[in-house]
């Protein structure tokens, strides 16, 4: 198993997933930062592109330096899943319903690396309940992260 993480997907776009791209960027890794496709935009990349120029916006701003949002790559989960395959981390930070969650992991799981690093940040939902249906070699390889609010 590779013990270096040299870049990072955070799932979910919204305050949480978002402020931890960017504290991940703030450290100069790169991230990809994906979410479900917006139901009321032509633009796939609608959610996304939000929270990424939310970074800007807010006080404090979670970007230690403007810049450093270029470290973060944007997409979405039906024509980007291809950038999971680059990822030796992997963070689902989307809303605490063990259903929605399992669904998710199943839509990823063909794109992790053989030795990728999954990761909840879920605060509600058990451990045990979130690996149930994962195969055993990712078992092995989840863990729960739980960031608080603000992630700094």
């Amino acid at each position: 198993m590779q013990n270096e993480i040299k870049k990072v997907c955070v799932i979910g776009a919204g305050v949480m997933g978002s402020g931890i791209a960017a504290l991940i960027a703030n450290s100069s890794y790169k991230v990809v930062l994906l979410d479900i496709i917006a139901k009321d935009s032509d633009d796939p990349n609608k959610i996304v592109k939000t929270a990424k120029e939310n970074l800007h916006k807010q006080k404090p701003p979670p970007l230690s330096f403007p810049d450093k949002a270029n470290f973060i790559t944007i997409g979405n989960l039906e024509y980007d899943l291809d950038l999971i395959k680059e990822c030796d981390l992997v963070i689902e930070v989307i809303v605490e319903k063990l259903e929605i969650t399992h669904q998710l992991y199943n839509k990823i799981i063909p794109y992790l690396k053989e030795d990728a690093i999954i990761a909840s940040n879920t605060s509600t939902l058990p451990l045990k309940r979130l690996k149930e249906n994962l195969p055993d070699n990712i078992k092995s390889r989840f863990v729960i992260t739980h960031f608080f609010n603000p992630p700094r």
